[in-house]
């Protein structure tokens, strides 16, 4: 029989997995702060009974999408190619909501009151935080697109002889037993490497 081993199973990060987590779970983070920001301006508007400016409630959209798109993205696992056109989607939502709200803070555009200049300077910095992290996402899944095409370009022809195991690698004495003491009948068969 069998003996019972105490063994723990650690699990070893990549990093591109430790870079994957890090930028969505800060990509979830600046667009919760974000969306925060600006819904306060919406309830303002909406507690004086005032329509609400479409610059906030873009900014909300894209908030909202942003979060959606994390939250989907740690359970779903999109294509490469899918998930670099995706991510640099929301990039250019928030290079959008960037440049809109760039205008506000310069003075070239004044949206109708009741908003702080201060939180729209606040959530636009969040936002070129946020336009940053989806750009070094969607360049993260490219480089490593580029790089695993990469890789395969390099990787040399195997000869099936080398890599398959042959009848040399069975002792034949009686009871054909192998290298580690055990009898043919215990192992596996013999498999190729792929």
């Amino acid at each position: 029989m069998g003996v019972l081993r105490n063994t723990t199973m650690t699990r070893e990060w990549h990093p591109r997995a430790i870079a994957q987590i890090s930028l969505r779970s800060a990509q979830l983070l600046f667009s919760c702060i974000s969306a925060a920001l600006y819904a306060i301006d919406l309830g303002n508007w909406s507690s004086a009974n005032v329509h609400a400016n479409p610059n906030w409630i873009y900014a909300e959209f894209v908030s909202v999408v942003s979060v959606s798109s994390c939250i989907a993205q740690w359970w779903l696992a999109l294509p490469r190619a899918a998930s670099a056109i995706w991510d640099s989607g929301i990039f250019l939502l928030w290079l959008v909501a960037v440049a809109m709200f760039g205008q506000v803070l310069s003075g070239n555009k004044d949206p109708e009151g009741g908003h702080s200049i201060r939180r729209i300077g606040a959530a636009v910095g969040i936002d070129a935080l946020n336009m940053a992290l989806w750009f070094a996402s969607a360049v993260e899944v490219c480089f490593c697109c580029g790089a695993r095409k990469q890789s395969k370009k390099q990787k040399p022809e195997m000869s099936e002889q080398s890599e398959s195991f042959t009848s040399e690698d069975v002792k034949v004495s009686g009871e054909k037993t192998l290298d580690d003491g055990k009898t043919a009948e215990e192992q596996p068969p013999p498999y190729e490497r792929v």
